[in-house]
Formats: C-alpha cells, structure tokens, sequence
C-alpha cells in the first residue's frame, strides 16, 4: 500500500500542495545551494518529479548532501537543509507512510496526527484523575534525543512491514545516510523534517500496544514524552516494567532528569504517603501544563514568569514611544498593546498564541484571576510613567479600565467556554 501512495501521480500533487503551503508558512527554509531551486521546482514540477520518480523506481536516484544548521526554539537544535527537490521527495514519503500507518496508530498516541492535539491529550488527562481523589501512581518517562537516537536497522526493519518495495527501502536507506555520523553511528534522522516525527509515533508503536492493552489506567504518549497513570500500585508497576524493557528493546535511553515515579495525592487529605520508590507529590509538569492532583491543569510558575516578562517589555516600549501624548491616550496605546498581544502568534513556543495558552485550560480561574489584577497595574503604571502610586489606581478602577477595551482574562474564559 505504502509504493502505491508513494508512486501515485494524484498523492503526488497532494504532497507538493500540501509542501508548498508549509513552505509559505515558514517551515522548511532552503539551503542556498542546492539544486533545484525552490521556483524551479514549482515551475518544472512535472518534468522534475517524473524524472526523479523514475529514477526512484529504478533505483538510481541519488540523495543529495545535507546541510546542517543550528537554530533555537525552546532549546538548540539542529536541523538538515536538502535541496528543494530532494526535501519535496522526503516529505512525500513522510506524508505518504503516515497515511499508510494511520489505521495502525491506537489512542493513545497524541503526536502529529489529525484531530489529535495536546489539549485532547491534557484533557483526557484531566477526566482520569477527576474520576476519583484517591491516590494516583504516575509514571513519566522522557526519552532523549529521541530523532537521533532511533536505530537505522530497527527503523528499516519497520518500513519492511508497510512495504516491500526494495526502491522505497533503498531510498529511505539513503536518508538515513544524511550525515557521516549518522552512518557510522547507525542511529538518527534528519532534523527539521516530517519523516522523522512520523518515524518517532512508529518507533515505539508496539510499546504503546502492549502497555495499552495489558494495564489499566490512562497511557498516553506524544512523541517522546511517555505518561502512565493508574489508580492500582500493581498496575503501575506492570506498566513500569513494560515501558522500561520496551525502550531498552528499541535502544532508547530516558532523560533522568526527566524520569518521575510519583503518588500523586490530596495533600488535604493524606499525609506524604511514600509507597516503594514512588515519590509522593500533589501536582507534576506534563506537555507544558502543571497537572493537580484533582485534575485541574495550571500553567507552570516558569512558564507564567516568562510571559510577565514579554507583556511587561512591549507595554513598556509602546507607552514610551508615545511619552509626548496626554495620559488617556498613553492608556489607549497600552490597552490596545494587550489587545494586540494577546492575537500575535510566535511569542511563545510552536507558534501558540498567548490567548491559546492562557484561555484554553492551561492556567486555572486562580491565575487568570491574578493575570487580570497584574495587567491592570501594568497597564496604569505604564501610562504614568512614575511607577506604582496608590493615588493612580484610584483614579482609573478596573471598571473604567474595562470600558476603555481592556480585555478579562477570567471573563474570556467564561464567555467563550475556552
């Protein structure tokens, strides 16, 4: 099934709409010097595919070279640039195996999959440990460098099961060949690209099967985060063992920072209660969420802080760039700031927006509450120019604040049901 999508003049065109409306948005960036060129291919696409499509079929095409390129988004990573023609062909075939495998992936996988996204999964999350308060064993396991560390016989070994074809294998071969370390360590994908996170949900598919089916509780993975929850010790124990034996068996290793053991509990209602080498905790961090004991989800203090700090910055610098301006239109430009910021996309990691973050359950009543109450100090502060004053609050109350456009937090949440 995987060489007939893969070699089909109709996905073909599916995969180059699909490419082409993720190089508008920015997510693949060329090399500068391969060949070729991004308007070349989309003015030759189909003389340039059906010559490299047959070249794959008859097993000569040649990958080119990868350039590899350092850039930041929540932490360093390294990226592999090919030329456009050759990153065209290798997101086909990530495109084209994920449609292939989508029937084989189980529910509890929540990476880079269709009508799955880390909401749904913190929100299933939230429905287990809602269920009941008693006490609740977490196991988290982060695996790391998860893209480089897959072994490249495993990985072939997999392909083999969707296809036989030997020019798909030897292409996906030649792949795994993108660097000389890659190929002398026989470990690791090219970063910055769709096959490897497609790669990633079936590298530990049979994991996610076993530890699915034969221990009761909530599992849930997304890409290299791994999180088992149960209400009954010897279940997460059993779950325990499946996931440690299951990562040995794939040669993966886990970020021991990372690797938590915890009994979760009402610390209103139980003292801290250690069972075996389960630490106890009433809340723990996962997909960037700070889940509670009940169930209800909260962002993260460090998280929070950093936001504060980029709300902070751009108010700051709007009213500054309007000192000369009487002081209702210094308010004006400062409420429209957050008005603006709350839109703008990119601030935070993966391109979320900050009322993506705050708004959908990612911070509780509690925080929006204290967001509320903090943006408009801020926002007066920043009018005046003369730091906090008592007699500034009591001339602009959050009532007026509010009829001058400036947005509630807390209120968004109610109104919308975010």
């Amino acid at each position: 099934m995987l060489a007939d999508l893969f070699f089909s003049s109709t996905e073909r065109e599916r995969s180059f709409r699909e490419f082409h409306a993720r190089k508008r948005a920015g997510m693949f960036k060329p090399d500068g010097r391969g060949e070729p060129s991004l308007v070349s291919l989309v003015q030759n696409f189909e003389v340039l595919t059906k010559a490299a499509f047959a070249a794959l079929a008859a097993g000569d095409y040649q990958l080119g070279a990868a350039v590899p390129h350092r850039i930041w988004v929540d932490k360093v990573r390294t990226i592999h640039h090919f030329n456009w023609l050759d990153t065209f062909l290798i997101y086909h075939l990530a495109r084209t195996l994920a449609a292939a495998t989508a029937g084989l992936l189980p529910e509890c996988l929540y990476s880079y999959r269709s009508g799955k996204s880390v909401r749904d999964a913190l929100l299933k999350l939230r429905d287990y440990l809602g269920s009941d308060s008693g006490l609740t064993y977490v196991l988290r396991r982060d695996v790391s460098q998860f893209g480089e560390q897959m072994d490249h016989q495993l990985l072939l070994s997999d392909l083999r099961c969707h296809t036989d074809s030997e020019q798909l294998i030897n292409f996906f071969r030649q792949i795994c060949r993108f660097s000389p370390a890659a190929e002398a360590d026989g470990r690791g994908l090219p970063g910055g690209h769709y096959l490897q996170l497609v790669c990633e949900n079936l590298y530990l598919l049979k994991l996610d099967l076993e530890v699915s089916k034969q221990c009761s509780g909530c599992y849930l993975r997304f890409g290299d985060d791994i999180l088992f929850v149960s209400k009954a010790l010897d279940q997460a124990r059993r779950a325990r063992a499946l996931i440690d034996a299951g990562l040995i068996e794939r040669r993966l290793s886990c970020n021991a920072a990372k690797v938590k053991d915890l009994v979760i509990q009402d610390p209103s209602r139980h003292s801290a209660i250690a069972i075996d080498d389960f630490t106890p905790a009433s809340r723990f961090v996962y997909l960037g969420s700070e889940v509670w004991w009940s169930g209800a989800l909260a962002a993260p203090a460090q998280k929070l802080a950093r936001l504060r700090r980029i709300i902070s910055a751009r108010i700051l610098a709007a009213t500054q760039a309007v000192a000369d301006l009487p002081l209702t239109d210094r308010l004006q430009v400062a409420i429209q700031s957050v008005r603006n910021l709350l839109r703008e996309s990119d601030l935070l990691a993966e391109g979320q927006s900050i009322s993506n973050f705050l708004l959908h359950e990612q911070c509780n009543e509690f925080q929006l509450r204290e967001l509320d109450r903090w943006l408009e100090l801020l926002v007066i502060k920043s009018a005046h120019r003369r730091g906090f004053k008592k007699g500034h609050f009591s001339k602009f109350p959050p009532r007026l604040l509010r009829q001058l456009g400036l947005p509630s937090l807390l209120h968004l949440r109610r109104t919308h049901g975010c």
